[in-house]
């Protein structure tokens, strides 16, 4: 690896989940001896490192307003159900996941140790978030799929407010913000495209149609921004990941179906470490999938269970600036965190 990382002794987060580079809760949040990949004697390229599925888990302890409120009004439920996909706002130390389970976000503060639930005014039900995306001044951007909208929250926000503009999209998936263009990429599942969004909710623009040839889609779920300028797209049912320029100018592709490593069953989320590795979930084959920038199959990762590194039907996946690894381990209750390790191919 070329690009600097914080060091975290014995390659645990010594000094809480985002890492010992900012000034971060003390605690030690996961363990420090968790399984790598490949096995040994190769050399190791990714670490467990931990899961969590409650505030608990991050370090968090109810205040004591919080306990008097639990005792007036009862206990309220704060475990993940059914998370779908996850997100970090590195500057705020915050974690999102989508959750249909509880038919809204967790958003996990940990500079504040604050959990929140987020959901539409007057705690209003999304009963289908799936793509999440951190914007300008750390705002977390939800897709609701049934909802055909696209919301938005900023980092102290007790409610989502909508963002995209009624009847624009049909069936909001992916999200991704693109810094330099300052527009937000929706991957629209129904409409089979791309939509470009304003700041100010309005689409600019649309890439993409139905069909299998390059370019063009057949049931998009999530994608990624690779740089400046580079789209990678989970394009479920032509059983690729699709590289596209800005403008939607295809780049190339990789994968078929199939049911060996390397092919693709249901590729579901996606994203990118710092040396440019393509990560996919795979909900059929419970696995993650990791691929050189080039398309070649490097490591395969996972299978059905509830150990480290095990998965069950999981969905979306998340890498920050310090290479650490989130997946949304759906039918486990979890989100499972790993470390990329570097040292190329």
């Amino acid at each position: 690896m070329n690009r600097r990382r914080c060091t975290v002794p014995a390659l645990a987060l010594a000094a809480g989940l985002l890492g010992a580079c900012a000034s971060l809760p003390p605690e030690q949040l996961f363990s420090a001896d968790g399984p790598a990949w490949p096995p040994a004697p190769a050399p190791a390229r990714l670490q467990w490192l931990g899961e969590f599925s409650r505030p608990a888990d991050l370090g968090m302890r109810p205040s004591l307003w919080e306990r008097v409120v639990a005792i007036a009004t009862g206990p309220r439920d704060q475990r993940l159900v059914q998370p779908v996909n996850v997100v970090v706002a590195e500057a705020q130390q915050q974690i999102y996941v989508a959750d249909p389970g509880i038919a809204g976000v967790h958003r996990f503060d940990l500079r504040r140790h604050r959990y929140r639930q987020l959901r539409l005014p007057d705690n209003s039900p999304l009963p289908s978030p799936v793509g999440l995306a951190i914007g300008p001044e750390s705002r977390v951007f939800v897709a609701d799929s049934q909802l055909g909208m696209v919301f938005v929250a900023g980092p102290r926000a007790t409610a989502l407010q909508p963002f995209s503009e009624p009847g624009a999209l049909q069936q909001p998936t992916g999200l991704a913000w693109d810094a330099d263009a300052g527009v937000l990429l929706v991957v629209d599942t129904g409409a089979q495209a791309i939509v470009r969004l304003a700041e100010d909710g309005r689409e600019v623009a649309r890439i993409g149609s139905r069909g299998n040839g390059a370019g063009q889609l057949n049931f998009p779920t999530f994608l990624w921004l690779r740089g400046d300028t580079e789209l990678l797209v989970s394009d479920s049912l032509n059983f690729r990941v699709q590289r596209l320029d800005a403008s939607g100018r295809p780049l190339g592709s990789f994968g078929v179906r199939g049911d060996v490593s390397g092919s693709f069953a249901r590729p579901k989320g996606l994203a990118t470490d710092s040396d440019g590795h393509v990560y996919v979930m795979d909900a059929l084959f419970h696995a993650m999938q990791i691929f050189a920038p080039d398309g070649r199959l490097l490591l395969a990762v996972g299978e059905q269970g509830q150990g480290p590194g095990e998965f069950w039907l999981p969905a979306g996946i998340f890498i920050d600036s310090q290479d650490r690894i989130y997946v949304a381990d759906s039918f486990n209750r979890r989100v499972q965190v790993f470390q990329y390790l570097g040292g190329g191919e």
